[in-house]
């Protein structure tokens, strides 16, 4: 037996198949699934959104109202304005750490002396 080329993947399979094959592979893993909520089920197993979980449901049949696809979108537009809005905020308190930092570095001589090492350190986060 040779020796497997290239590295392996640490994602589980199911994480990892395309649409047929995942297509192919719900048709046997649904009957399986014991949870309440096939969509967030079919979502958390196969690593895809709700959205997209219910898009490949309606493709095996299953059938789901329009207003429960509109919340779906809403609730994923409302998630990526909350990463967006959280990545602002983090960027504008790394700015303001860097003012607070730069004034007091200019008007303390002793501090202007271990600028340096002082600005490095709390910039990745040592201080």
């Amino acid at each position: 037996m040779g020796k497997r080329k290239g590295k392996k993947s640490k994602a589980p399979r199911h994480k990892r198949l395309k649409r047929p094959q995942r297509l192919q592979a719900a048709v046997h893993w649904i009957p399986k699934y014991e949870g309440k909520n096939l969509v967030r089920g079919y979502g958390k197993h196969f690593g895809v959104d709700k959205l997209c979980a219910v898009t490949k449901l309606e493709m095996l049949g299953y059938s789901y109202s329009k207003l429960y696809k509109q919340k779906l979108r809403d609730d994923e537009v409302r998630k990526q304005q909350a990463v967006e809005r959280r990545k602002a905020n983090k960027k504008k308190k790394q700015i303001e750490d860097t003012f607070l930092m730069n004034t007091v570095m200019e008007r303390s001589p002793i501090l202007q002396a271990i600028r340096p090492v002082v600005f490095h350190s709390v910039q990745h986060g040592k201080i």
